[in-house]
């Protein structure tokens, strides 16, 4: 058995058994059943080269106001560098095997692509297997362990080609290329060639296509295979799961001019570079820092008191849950656009406005943002509250969090506390039934995420339009949503009304029925065990005001 290593020190780490309780050791970490052992960030494969041997030059950088912006040392903190240890993916993983276990190969092929990427292209290069459970890529005996522990390594998005397909159908989920010359492209003209080509074995070159949003869209535009709920069977078609660059492609930011990429978010650029720390090269402007950040505190959050446990190496935690933090807190903000006080009726209007590029939120559809309205009177007494949290994360009022078998519905008016206005994407299978299952997605319910700006509800493509009533409601547009709340009160006074728009990265029912097959597979009570104890697993808070409605 491979034992996890620190500075040339060899630990045992401490197993407990199936079904283990939310225990804590010492060190305040959280004692789980199936602890990820290590992997060597060191390896070599036919194709790619771990992340350590990158860091050897790409490590120690500054730029012009001498901060650091070290490559690895940023990246190994994110979500991108911990997609093989995520234990939420792995246990939604085990659980949809376990749900639909004729299609395991199906599964574990299609989520491999992109959470243990170099594994797959080697085993598939090879001819091997691609399995990713145990004794797939995620056993530390398999010999592309340590290649799929790596997860979206720099020698992953550094050689993916700039092919006819990338940015198209084609290319989407997970369907890039790998150079077979162990090219790396790279964001600047006329790179050095000679000292990465002796050092690592790979030649630099520039490519305008490692700046783009198509790059991107080889992963983070998703289908799954539809499975027919009633025999078991695929149908031939597929659901769009998640479709961030579709919906950025129809937005303005996908203008040429004025717009924006992906990377201009999510990889913010700085100056005065010297891309690499080894020689002297003249430093480079426009240099994005490979921050990868998005909207997950919550699972970074969990990475970074868990480490042992989860295997992981990164040490720059607290900065990517802050980065992501300010991203969040960025994203979008609220306005009362219009208020009445009169006749035993409080009236007023909240305006929320969407200010990424893609839908608000988007991705991975276990993600909600919800509006969070206190009204107090003179005597802060609270005299109306919708959406109000409850501690083990459910919202209350919500009607999926109360019946699993229902779903909030979009609001454009609300006029008592049990209707919370909720944005989220709410799949169904064959049969028109709610389900958290992505193999059993057939359509969506509900999709009232908040579309970008320049994304016209009227001409979006099926994939990314939204739902019936969304769609109907002329206050639902692009870059915004209006809702009316009108409350009836018993007195004239003056009130205070606080809303917030809150963001959950895991939705409740979502996670509920997740565990529902807790005792059919250790990845499913490991992610409980750690679900459990996450401190953050309630929400952020993305925007806040607070108004006087005399």
């Amino acid at each position: 058995m491979k034992m996890p290593v620190f500075g040339g020190i060899v630990i045992a780490l401490q197993l407990s058994g199936c079904g283990s309780s939310s225990n804590e050791n010492p060190n305040n970490t959280v004692v789980i059943s199936d602890t990820i052992v290590l992997s060597d960030p060191n390896f070599k494969t036919t194709h790619f080269s771990g992340s350590k041997n990158c860091a050897i030059c790409h490590n120690s950088l500054k730029d012009e106001n001498n901060v650091d912006v070290s490559v690895e040392l940023d990246w190994g903190s994110t979500m991108m560098a911990n997609a093989a240890r995520d234990p939420l993916f792995r246990a939604k993983m085990a659980s949809e095997t376990i749900r639909n276990p004729s299609l395991k190969s199906v599964i574990e092929e299609k989520c491999s692509r992109c959470h243990t990427p170099m594994a797959n292209v080697e085993a598939q290069e090879s001819e091997q297997m691609v399995s990713l459970l145990p004794p797939g890529f995620l056993s530390e005996n398999h010999a592309l362990y340590d290649a799929a522990m790596d997860g979206v390594s720099c020698t992953v998005c550094h050689q993916i080609e700039d092919s006819l397909t990338l940015g198209t159908i084609d290319s989407f989920t997970g369907n890039y290329t790998i150079n077979s010359l162990q090219t790396i492209y790279g964001p600047f003209t006329n790179p050095l060639v000679s000292p990465m080509v002796g050092s690592s074995g790979y030649t630099p070159e520039y490519s305008s296509h490692i700046s783009s949003s198509k790059l991107c869209s080889t992963c983070h535009n998703l289908y799954t295979d539809i499975v027919d709920i009633n025999t078991g069977e695929l149908t031939g078609e597929q659901f769009p799961e998640q479709n961030i660059y579709n919906e950025w492609e129809q937005s303005s930011f996908a203008d040429e001019v004025n717009g924006k990429t992906c990377q201009d978010c999510h990889m913010p650029e700085t100056n005065g570079v010297q891309v690499s720390s080894i020689g002297v090269l003249a430093p480079r402007d426009n240099f994005s820092k490979h921050y990868f950040v998005g909207g997950n505190t919550y699972m970074l959050d969990i990475f970074n008191k868990n480490k042992t446990t989860l295997g992981v190496r990164g040490n720059n935690f607290d900065a990517s849950i802050e980065r992501t933090r300010s991203l969040l807190q960025s994203s979008a903000k609220l306005e009362m656009i219009k208020s009445s006080n009169s006749g035993g009726a409080l009236n007023f209007t909240i305006q929320v406005k969407n200010l990424t590029g893609h839908k608000l939120p988007s991705g991975y559809p276990a993600r909600r943002a919800y509006l969070h309205v206190t009204v107090k009177d003179e005597a802060a007494n609270i005299v109306f509250e919708s959406g109000k949290l409850n501690t083990n994360g459910s919202i209350v009022g919500v009607d999926s969090d109360d019946d699993a078998s229902k779903y909030e519905p979009h609001h454009s008016l609300i006029t008592d506390a049990k209707q919370v206005q909720v944005y989220e994407s709410i799949m169904a299978d064959t049969n028109g039934q709610v389900t958290y299952t992505l193999m059993n997605g057939a359509t969506y319910l509900k999709d009232n995420r908040i579309l970008p700006d320049g994304l016209v509800k009227a001409t979006a493509t099926p994939d990314v339009s939204p739902d019936a009533i969304a769609l109907a409601d002329a206050d639902f547009m692009a870059s915004s949503d209006e809702v009316d709340y009108q409350i009836a009160l018993s007195s004239d006074q003056s009130y205070s009304v606080e809303v917030e728009l809150n963001y959950q990265s895991l939705a409740y029912r979502y996670a509920q029925d997740l565990f529902s097959d807790i005792d059919k597979h250790d990845y499913i009570n490991t992610f409980k065990t750690l679900y459990d104890d996450a401190s953050n697993i309630q929400k952020e808070t993305i925007y806040s005001i607070n108004i006087i409605i005399d």
